[in-house]
């Protein structure tokens, strides 16, 4: 059966416009008047790293506190580096987080950005690997410790890039769905 040029568009119109107010139904739905505000007093807390990488973490902070202004979050503070407690002179996450965590309680901030990476691997040629990442993104209200929003993602390079170079687009891409508020 054929259907006429008019009905084929407009099947195709209302198919179109079906999908794009879903998308945009959902997050309105998920998140309505309760985004959260650009303008508040937000803190980096150190992300935890779980990968076999040793600065893997160090590096995702690095670029989420490059890329946030573009999502219209401006002031973004880093916490003061701990001071080193540990003969070694390192400190594992966890004492990191937990030292971060406590200075940002003691200051006035409103909302903690953070994460986790689950697995960072770079290209190896010689077993024809790809470079891979798979990280989470999470919001915390700081007063109340509620957990706000989170996303997680994961991204396979081509052959030759760099785990930096699928990095930083991947965490572009999840910092965009944040629910922010900027107009007030």
């Amino acid at each position: 059966m054929r259907f006429k040029p008019s009905l084929k568009a407009s099947l195709l119109l209302s198919g179109i416009l079906t999908m794009t107010g879903c998308s945009t139904l959902s997050l309105t739905n998920l998140f309505g008047s309760d985004k959260l505000a650009a303008d508040a007093n937000w803190v980096l807390v150190p992300v935890a790293n779980f990968s076999p990488s040793s600065d893997a973490d160090e590096q995702v902070e690095r670029m989420v506190t490059v890329l946030t202004p573009a999502i219209g979050l401006k002031n973004l503070n880093r916490p003061p580096d701990p001071e080193i407690a540990s003969e070694t002179g390192l400190l594992d996450d966890a004492s990191r987080i937990q030292a971060a965590k406590e200075w940002a309680n003691q200051q006035d901030f409103q909302y903690s950005l953070t994460g986790k990476v689950l697995s960072w691997t770079d290209a190896d040629a010689d077993i024809n690997q790809p470079a891979m990442i798979s990280l989470t993104l999470e919001v915390y209200d700081l007063k109340s410790n509620e957990l706000l929003w989170t996303i997680s993602g994961s991204s396979e390079g081509m052959r030759g890039q760099s785990v930096y170079e699928i990095t930083r687009p991947l965490i572009s891409s999840l910092l965009v769905s944040l629910p922010l508020n900027t107009n007030e």
